[in-house]
């Protein structure tokens, strides 16, 4: 996937991605929820060196080249079904602009224009209330609230951590379409919403994105 948004360039990675990786994942609140820690800057050479032969995974970086996130696309299920996954990691210090919001809708349109998908899924943690909200804002419905699904740690006495995650899903067509007429694609007016979204940013008192 190699697209550009208003703001943004949506690329493969490149062997000499680690240095921004690292600057992205350096920072403790990028990884809270993730299954991994902060890596090391050594591990994040070895990151961009895998991701450069993964397609799954698409650099996020802004028009001066700055790479600011990623984000990740994965078949789900058996091919006919015609499902993808999705996710997205970004540094904190590129919160609250609507970059997330925007790589994602893009990401989402090409699943379905390009990649022919006919459902995409997410999956976040209950806590991650950034995550779902963003989930949310690209019109996907939360189908499900799965009690301790995931553990990504153990506690001090070698027990795994577990949490509750919400799962959301976008479809192709809108559900209460007749099945005699030809699918409505409602992704579209949310995406076409959602791309632009950042033109109406809502700022504080003290004048910085909200």
């Amino acid at each position: 996937m190699a697209t550009r948004t208003e703001r943004l360039e949506l690329r493969p990675f490149a062997p000499d991605d680690g240095a921004g990786i690292f600057g992205y994942l350096a920072d403790p609140e990028a990884v809270r929820f993730e299954p991994y820690g902060v890596p090391t800057r050594e591990e994040c050479d070895a990151l961009a060196a895998d991701r450069a032969h993964d397609e799954r995974f698409v650099a996020v970086c802004l028009r001066d080249g700055t790479l600011i996130g990623n984000l990740y696309r994965s078949v789900e299920g058996p091919p006919t079904w015609r499902t993808w996954e999705i996710g997205y990691v970004f540094g904190p210090r590129f919160w609250g602009h609507g970059y997330a919001t925007e790589a994602a809708a893009r990401l989402v349109r090409d699943l379905f224009e390009v990649e022919g998908a006919h459902r995409v899924v997410a999956a976040c943690d209950v806590r991650n209330e950034r995550s779902w909200r963003l989930l949310e804002r690209l019109g996907m419905r939360r189908e499900a609230h799965m009690l301790q699904a995931a553990t990504f740690a153990d506690d001090e006495h070698g027990r795994p951590v577990w949490h509750d995650s919400y799962h959301y899903a976008i479809l192709e067509a809108r559900d209460d379409a007749p099945t005699t007429t030809s699918p409505t694609h409602h992704f579209s007016d949310v995406i076409d919403r959602v791309e632009h979204e950042h033109e109406r940013v809502t700022v504080t008192r003290n004048g910085r994105p909200r």
